[in-house]
């Protein structure tokens, strides 16, 4: 992830100096775009992080406290995702024109609770299937690209073409696009950010709710016994 969003700076500053150059301006719309390619990718690559965490905060909440003496206890997700979230403010330098709370807050918002809630879900799942990781795609399909392919629909069926909608901010990957998109009309993003926000609060109390108590090793059937 780092060195991602250091390899992405670095082109945008060797492609920003060479445009002023060829340019009276001194800065480019295009930088937005280049901007938003950037999160993008830095939002799935974030998965990886968190999942790891989550998934190690699943075996340490499954797994008796005898057997984890020798265990150091993982880092909280929250965390993992929260350091995640403020390694994106250096991208505000490419956008010296971009207010902070029209980019790059809104998308810091997006992707905190974008993967956070992805682990609530996976931690909820766990309490009830091993199939987390399947879930987990589906999860993605449904609350990340679904609103993409809903805000499509709903235009279609009022005749209107007027790129990305209300809907499409309550997937992370939407807020990111509106916020960083050519749109005439950019819609308002927070209102996504809210509802995303109380589905987070949903997934964290059932997780909560619903977790099961800690198995000692010595009682976990053997692979195969089952």
């Amino acid at each position: 992830m780092v060195v991602w969003l250091a390899m992405s700076i670095f082109a945008m500053l060797f492609w920003y100096e060479s445009r002023m150059g060829f340019s009276y301006s001194s800065y480019d719309e295009r930088v937005d775009q280049q901007v938003l390619g950037t999160l993008v990718v830095y939002l799935l690559l974030a998965l990886v992080p968190v999942g790891a965490a989550t998934r190690e905060v699943i075996h340490w909440e499954s797994t008796a406290r005898d057997d984890r003496v020798d265990q150091r206890r993982p880092m909280p997700t929250v965390v993992v995702a929260m350091i995640a979230a403020l390694m994106i403010f250096p991208l505000q330098l490419m956008t010296p024109k971009k207010e902070i709370m029209e980019g790059i807050v809104p998308s810091a918002v997006a992707l905190w609770l974008g993967v956070m809630t992805l682990s609530m879900f996976s931690r909820f799942v766990a309490t009830v299937s091993s199939r987390t990781t399947l879930f987990a795609i589906l999860w993605l399909v449904v609350a990340w690209i679904g609103p993409f392919f809903a805000d499509l629909i709903f235009q279609a069926a009022l005749g209107a073409r007027t790129g990305l909608g209300a809907i499409s901010t309550l997937s992370p990957l939407g807020v990111i696009a509106v916020s960083w998109g050519d749109l005439e009309q950019p819609e308002n993003v927070w209102a996504g950010l809210a509802i995303q926000a109380v589905v987070l609060v949903f997934w964290w109390v059932m997780a909560w709710r619903f977790r099961k108590p800690p198995v000692r090793l010595a009682d976990r059937p053997l692979p195969g016994s089952m």
